[in-house]
């Protein structure tokens, strides 16, 4: 089997990219910039896994591009680095992997390019643009609206958040996605996939589902798209609630299609109910 290499290997999505690859015995190389989390995967997979540390994609250099070498695919998930840095390093990342040989690109990246005039769209169109214009194969997927996205409106007992429906998506599932092309490559190449939960919620309903999951009780405001102004909230998610005001986002089934899974919020919650939980006051 062809060797996969995964960087950002600590991302959530990265993550589970790398365990899907072990669980099904593919050659799966996890790449990290930070030491500590390096030891982490070595830990839990020991010989399965290839680890490399030290990796930094700030610039592009031929420590990035070695730790490419050898492998068929790459899995390139955008980093969260900084709003202005993120392009520049993910493009770092995909020209190495380029530069070493790697025969497909897999790059994690958003919706968000819909509106590539948009704040936080300019993290991922330079990067869908570069893979575009090299003599490569690869798949981008777009990652939806993240689930956890609604963990920060839970901290207190009133939620304040415009109804808009999204079809909330578990990060996890993009990995699985990403890990199931890499393992199935065929009629991928060029493709871009919406990679989204398998229902549209709107707001009033999450925080049902929240307050069931929780027992706890929300007094819930919803605020008009319009009446938004940052700095609260900031003006890069103004523009996406605006978006999907008006345009919504789509409800894909691309993840059931390529893995058999498809997590729904109310598996998501039950996964990470802590995150929705007000926060724990010290003693």
């Amino acid at each position: 089997m062809a060797t996969v290499a995964v960087m950002t290997a600590s991302s959530n999505s990265g993550a589970q990219c790398v365990e899907s690859l072990v669980a099904a015995g593919a050659p799966t190389r996890a790449i990290f910039r930070s030491e500590e989390k390096a030891a982490a995967c070595r830990a839990k997979y020991g010989d399965a896994v290839q680890v490399v540390s030290g990796v930094n994609a700030v610039t592009l250099d031929a420590t990035l591009v070695s730790a490419f070498e050898g492998a068929t695919f790459a899995v390139i998930v955008t980093p969260h680095y900084d709003f202005a840095k993120d392009a520049e390093l993910t493009c770092n990342m995909i020209k190495a992997a380029s530069q070493a040989g790697v025969s497909h690109v897999v790059f994690v990246g958003s919706w968000t390019v819909a509106q590539p005039d948009c704040t936080i769209a300019k993290r991922f169109v330079p990067s869908e643009t570069l893979l575009q214009t090299l003599p490569i194969k690869w798949t981008s997927l777009r990652s939806g609206y993240f689930s956890g996205n609604y963990a920060a409106l839970f901290q207190g007992p009133q939620v304040f958040f415009p109804d808009v429906a999204v079809p909330p998506v578990d990060p996890k599932d993009i990995g699985r996605v990403a890990a199931a092309i890499c393992l199935n490559p065929e009629n991928h190449d060029k493709q871009f996939y919406q990679i989204s939960g398998p229902e549209q919620l709107t707001t009033s309903q999450i925080v049902e589902k929240v307050s069931k999951a929780t027992g706890r009780t929300f007094e819930y405001h919803a605020v008009p798209v319009a009446a938004l102004k940052p700095p609260a909230p900031p003006l890069f998610l103004i523009e996406l609630l605006q978006y999907i005001d008006a345009h919504g986002l789509v409800c894909s089934p691309i993840t059931k299609e390529l893995t058999g899974i498809h997590t729904s919020f109310d598996d998501y919650l039950a996964a990470n109910l802590q995150a929705f939980m007000p926060p724990t006051k010290a003693d």
